[in-house]
């Protein structure tokens, strides 16, 4: 069928109508130079579909045999199209159609991953109950937790967290959920993951911890926060160097000696919080 061709659907439109809706110039002009390349075509069309969120249009595409788990120039399928977008009907669409669903895409991404960073809580709860997996990480070791952690979605880590997502599982640098949540101060999130029984003193392979995180930041709530569950205030980086290093350098806080001379302790004041500290140096 070439370019010309009709194929009317049930809706009423064409898919060549469709083609010409979906596609840039340059790809209506391949299906008309080589009609041998018009699968290919829809194929990639069916992505943009997917990210539209045209159930019309997607609902030919699939008709018509499209390959559900086709990538494209990108390296998106439609499965993470629609899950990166939101769009709750098409996802199960092409479930129903036999999409798989963890496959990783060309992007590194299952539609779980995408739809846990976007914050798209319908989909990420439509693909846990068709049986996402929750901990698959990508070649850098990113999971959906951490992923959903790095964007601040509180109510996608809820979610991950009440369907039993690993809390500790770590990227290849040694990061966990916990420290990607602290680093970039959601604080409500490092609540979380600590009352779901995230490690607090886990260390990274450069031997930074979700409380030195924070102090580099100078993120506050988040260091009372793991201040009060435990976290060892006392752990230094191979250089030497302490959290008060760290918040001093970064111009986040104040040193001053303590009152009792005697020891050898300090405080490290920074906006809201003063926390004693053991020697420096």
């Amino acid at each position: 069928m070439t370019a010309d061709s009709i194929a009317t659907s049930d809706h009423g439109r064409t898919k060549c109508t469709s083609i010409k809706i979906y596609r840039a110039d340059e790809d209506q002009e391949i299906i008309e130079k080589e009609p041998e390349r018009e699968s290919e075509v829809n194929n990639l069309t069916l992505q943009v579909a997917c990210a539209t969120g045209d159930v019309d249009a997607v609902e030919e595409f699939l008709e018509d045999e499209a390959d559900v788990d086709a990538e494209d120039e990108d390296g998106d399928t439609p499965l993470t199209c629609a899950a990166e977008y939101g769009h709750e009907d098409i996802v199960e669409m092409l479930l129903e159609h036999g999409a798989t669903i963890d496959l990783l895409s060309g992007d590194d991404k299952t539609a779980l991953m995408c739809a846990s960073e976007e914050g798209n809580i319908d989909v990420v709860e439509l693909l846990l109950e068709n049986g996402a997996e929750i901990d698959k990480q990508q070649s850098e070791g990113l999971t959906a937790l951490a992923l959903a952690c790095q964007r601040g979605n509180e109510e996608v880590v809820e979610i991950l967290l009440d369907n039993e997502a690993s809390v500790d599982v770590v990227d290849k640098e040694g990061d966990s959920p916990l420290m990607f949540a602290a680093v970039n101060g959601f604080v409500e999130i490092v609540d979380l993951l600590v009352q779901n029984g995230a490690c607090i003193n886990a260390v990274n392979n450069s031997g930074w911890t979700a409380f030195l995180d924070a102090c580099s930041s100078g993120l506050d709530d988040v260091v009372a926060l793991l201040l009060e569950n435990n976290a060892s205030s006392d752990v230094k980086l191979s250089d030497g160097y302490t959290a008060l290093h760290i918040a001093s350098e970064g111009g986040h806080c104040t040193v001053q000696s303590a009152q009792d001379t005697k020891t050898d302790s300090y405080l490290l004041k920074s906006g809201t919080w003063l926390i004693g500290m053991q020697e420096i140096g």
